[in-house]
């Protein structure tokens, strides 16, 4: 990401000293769908800002604009993988490899990849039903 968009966004960059764990998720068409869109505009009561650029996800804590997590997807035509993430451990208070694996985790599943949950999936089709 060009530092015109971060400054753009006011979106502070991954710190160099940050953590690279390995975690190989194999995304499914739809997962890698929701990624390659991402979320530019959270609800302000919403944590996660997710951004796609050159092929890595990025997340950030949307009301300070700090960047937790960047993880390079990697696609072969065939699937999309994401093989290893990085994060920034200052921005969590357990930050062992583990715990901050599973942060990641979850914020794929509860921010990202929520609209493919039965929750999500009803929540959109009641709102596309209001239009």
């Amino acid at each position: 990401m060009s530092t015109f968009e971060y400054e753009a966004k006011a979106l502070k960059p991954l710190p160099d000293n940050h953590a690279v764990l390995r975690i190989d998720r194999t995304l499914s068409e739809d997962e890698y769908r929701l990624i390659t869109r991402g979320k530019l505009e959270p609800e302000m009561e919403e944590r996660w800002l997710a951004y796609f650029h050159e092929q890595s996800l990025y997340l950030f804590r949307s009301w300070t604009g700090s960047c937790a997590f960047v993880a390079p997807v990697t696609s072969d035509g065939m699937k999309h993988m994401i093989f290893h993430v990085m994060a920034n451990r200052g921005l969590f208070r357990n930050n062992d490899d583990d715990a901050l694996i599973e942060e990641f985790r979850g914020i794929l599943e509860h921010v990202v990849f929520w609209p493919l949950t039965p929750l999500g999936k009803a929540f959109m089709n009641d709102r596309n039903d209001r239009t």
